[in-house]
């Protein structure tokens, strides 16, 4: 009988070649342990590497597209400098991420291995035994390496949240002053007086009295008010004017102050009486905008035959004449600090005092910056040079805090306007500011600190990474490098016409979502270099704001 010719091969040949190549795998990983898992590391490490360079690829090429639009952001503020969308955290969060990530490849491959040992032990129990200990232990490293990128997660988002890299939301409603009035709006804030708590009850005879505005007053409309007797302190309920009182104006207060009598002591006012001070609706900001609201304030007709009304806020008088029994004026807080290293070029000054100051004590005749009282000098070969010229500052009061930053005056050596020299040290004196009885500040405050390279720009935006971990409830905001507070309107509010802060405007692209009006960490109190950098999008369809 003739053999068939038809091709064939034996079922137990095969399986005899399979059974002795895998005999010969498994001989090579017991006695050569060492070897085995150094292979096994290269090879994990390859698979790894594959994984993030194709990664590194696509998600570069993305990004750098959405750089280039701006990440959709139409801010309209000028030379933003776009840096990249990765800060320290999320650099240590990808460096964890990668180790990580090969640790639990590499424990992976180990629980394979093991696997594999005890399916082709074929009886041999040292061989099942240890399969079982590489088993054991790979799932016990694979069990730690995923708790430590869970803490370390848990780190991260949390370092994030507090810094204000992710989650809060809200802010869409009040304005920068409170009282839930849009900040774009030309407001009378508050009224100082020597009363620390109650402002407009026991004030002392020899106090000014000053109203803040949340704008800048504007001057042409000042005067003209002020000629028509439009902006005075009367008697309660009677508009005649009270004599001896010197009005005058420093960008955003309004200053009623007693005239000194000859030997240069101030007139008082009269004990336990009560005064009104009224101001004509009609007074404006610097950008003609009419006042609109005075919250602590009454709104009362005239008497005069005018139609126009008066906001009117009334105080009473105590029985004190002085000061003298008071502590003495103090600076309590400043920004920045004493020897504070890295602060941004483009900073706000702030300096708290512990009770209201005389406007007149800050800003002179021509409403800028008292280099006598406030100066700032820079070093230069060891010693401190002249002192910076009065006009580069913008100042406004708050409360009892003078808020100062830097205008388009200035320049720095690299050619960058409104922006102090980066890596220098500076030297800024605080003396002779004075209290609303005129007593000033007993001893001078000296602070020396050092300049870093943070200029205005786009730190980075959420979602990153060309948003292609975003969900469809992911927060998506912005985060600027400075503040975006604006001193001359005490806001950070967007708005185009310029009545909020330096954000003027944005869009998210395709969908046409606004930014919110209201940054989330919009300034109310503390270093307003470090709040008002996040604005964030509405992306909620049923939310009013």
């Amino acid at each position: 009988m003739e053999k068939s010719t038809f091709p064939f091969r034996s079922p137990y040949v095969a399986n005899k070649k399979r059974n002795y190549f895998m005999r010969k795998l498994n001989k090579f990983f017991i006695q050569n342990s060492l070897k085995a898992r150094l292979l096994l590391v290269i090879l994990a490490c390859l698979i790894g590497a594959s994984f993030f360079v194709v990664k590194g690829i696509s998600s570069d090429s993305y990004v750098y597209a959405q750089t280039e639009d701006n990440y959709g952001l139409d801010s309209e503020f000028q030379n933003v400098a776009i840096q990249s969308d990765k800060d320290i955290k999320q650099i240590i969060a990808l460096i964890i991420n990668i180790f990580l990530g090969f640790l639990g490849i590499i424990a992976v491959l180990l629980i394979l291995y093991a696997g594999y040992m005890w399916m082709t032990a074929a009886g041999n129990e040292d061989q099942v035994a240890k399969a079982k200990l590489i088993l054991r232990n790979a799932v016990i490293g694979l069990a730690i390496i995923l708790s430590a990128w869970m803490i370390a997660s848990f780190i991260i988002n949390q370092l994030s949240s507090a810094t204000g890299g992710g989650g809060g939301g809200g802010g869409g409603g009040g304005g920068g002053g409170g009282g839930g009035l849009p900040s774009t709006d030309f407001t009378l804030q508050t009224v100082a007086t020597s009363n620390l708590t109650d402002k407009d009850v026991d004030v002392f005879l020899c106090s000014s009295i000053q109203p803040q505005f949340n704008h800048w007053v504007g001057t042409e409309k000042f005067e003209e008010l002020l000629a028509d007797d439009r902006l005075k302190i009367a008697l309660y309920e009677n508009e005649e004017a009270v004599e001896d009182v010197i009005i005058s104006k420093r960008n955003n207060v309004i200053s009623f102050k007693k005239d000194k009598n000859e030997d240069g002591t101030r007139i008082l006012w009269n004990p336990e009486t009560q005064y009104d001070v009224l101001i004509d609706e009609r007074l404006e900001n610097t950008d003609a905008q009419s006042l609109k609201e005075c919250p602590t304030c009454s709104v009362v007709p005239s008497n005069a035959g005018v139609d126009n009304e008066y906001y009117k806020w009334s105080f009473t008088t105590g029985i004190e004449q002085d000061m003298q029994g008071r502590d003495p004026l103090l600076l309590v807080s400043n920004y920045p600090e004493n020897n504070q290293l890295n602060v941004p070029r483009s900073l706000i000054f702030s300096l708290d005092f512990s009770e209201a100051i005389d406007i007149e004590s800050v800003l002179d005749e021509n409403e800028q910056l008292d280099i006598n009282h406030i100066t700032l000098q820079q070093k230069v070969g060891g010693s401190y040079i002249t002192a910076i010229s009065a006009n580069v500052f913008d100042v406004s009061i708050r409360n009892s805090s003078i808020l100062f930053g830097l205008n388009d005056n200035i320049q720095a050596i690299d050619e960058l306007i409104g922006f102090l020299n980066p890596y220098t040290e500076y030297r800024l004196t605080i003396q002779g500011i004075e209290d609303l009885c005129g007593r000033p500040m007993q001893e001078s405050v000296i602070i020396y600190f050092t300049t870093g390279t943070d200029v205005p720009g786009v730190s980075f935006v959420r979602p990153s990474n060309g948003y292609e971990y975003a969900c469809p409830n992911t927060e998506s905001f912005i985060m600027f490098n400075t503040s975006m507070y604006n001193i001359r309107k005490d806001s950070c509010a967007v708005e185009q016409n310029g009545n909020g802060g330096f954000v003027l405007s944005g869009s998210l692209s395709p969908a046409g979502v606004a930014l919110k009006q209201i940054p989330d960490d919009n300034y109310i109190s503390g270093n307003p270099s470090e709040l008002c950098k996040k604005y964030s999008f509405n992306l909620d369809p049923n939310s009013s704001t």
